[in-house]
């Protein structure tokens, strides 16, 4: 079986391949979400580590990490729908 791309194979060779630094996608990305995430993960993993963790941290890092998961969500969808 060919393919348009010379070869066997059913995707295109990696030199063909370019990494474009102003994909459309990225280029209106709204990194608030994902600093509220990382910020939960850390609420979560620095009292574990320092054997200071209780329930009190679990449920506070868990609400944070949903809320910049929902977030994430929400900034991005809006920024995608107003550009558009």
């Amino acid at each position: 079986m060919c393919h348009p791309y010379g070869g066997d194979f059913p995707y295109p060779p990696l030199s063909s391949i370019t990494l474009d630094s102003n994909h459309k996608y990225m280029k209106n990305f709204n990194p608030i979400g994902s600093l509220v995430v990382l910020i939960g993960a850390l609420v979560l993993i620095v009292p574990a580590l320092l054997d200071k963790g209780g329930n009190v941290f679990n449920l506070i890092g868990c609400v944070v990490m949903i809320a910049g998961f929902f977030l994430h969500i929400f900034l991005n969808k809006r920024i995608t729908t107003i550009k558009k």
